[in-house]
């Protein structure tokens, strides 16, 4: 798993995109960084079902931040995931990328990762048994930590009405 090094209490501004590829499978892109214009990053890879591409996160290795997620949501994703609403601290986090060995490195674990919609969010989480140690993020985008300091997740908030009917075409298929 990534990591958590330490909360940086800086904020960053985050673009997300929704993209139909076909009647059931959506994209979802995440820019967790817009003002970064780094190019190359190390990625950390969740597999999941081997039927559609991993979720891919990326790592600029010499921010030890991350700057960008792309995932794929069909409908065997979703799942009713409940968590207990935490406080979030504002900033981002930095991570542990002694996981790569050299730039532009790839790290793949094998495992699913879930989705749940509700109240204008989209929660992502890679192990639906972790428990909230904290919550860290921006207004769109907060990374969700447990108790071993590892990324295990994340929520988008503010998703457009748009957005979710896209999202709920998938999962209604």
């Amino acid at each position: 798993m990534l990591l958590k090094n330490k909360t940086e209490h800086s904020e960053t501004i985050s673009q997300v995109e929704f993209e139909k590829v076909s009647d059931d499978l959506l994209m979802i892109s995440i820019d967790n960084d817009v003002d970064d214009s780094s190019k190359v990053f190390s990625y950390w890879r969740l597999l999941g079902t081997g039927v559609n591409p991993p979720l891919e996160i990326g790592i600029n290795n010499g921010k030890k931040t991350i700057k960008n997620i792309t995932f794929f949501v069909d409908s065997d994703c979703f799942k009713d995931l409940y968590f207990q609403e935490l406080n979030a601290l504002k900033g981002s986090i930095s991570v542990d990328t002694n996981i790569f060995k050299k730039e532009n490195d790839y790290v793949d674990i094998t495992g699913e990762y879930l989705v749940s919609v509700s109240d204008n969010r989209l929660m992502c989480v890679f192990d639906s048994n972790s428990h909230i140690k904290e919550i860290i993020g921006n207004n769109s985008v907060k990374f969700l930590i447990n108790s071993n300091d590892e990324l295990y997740g994340f929520i988008i908030y503010n998703i457009k009405e748009e957005e979710i009917k896209k999202i709920m075409s998938i999962h209604n298929i």
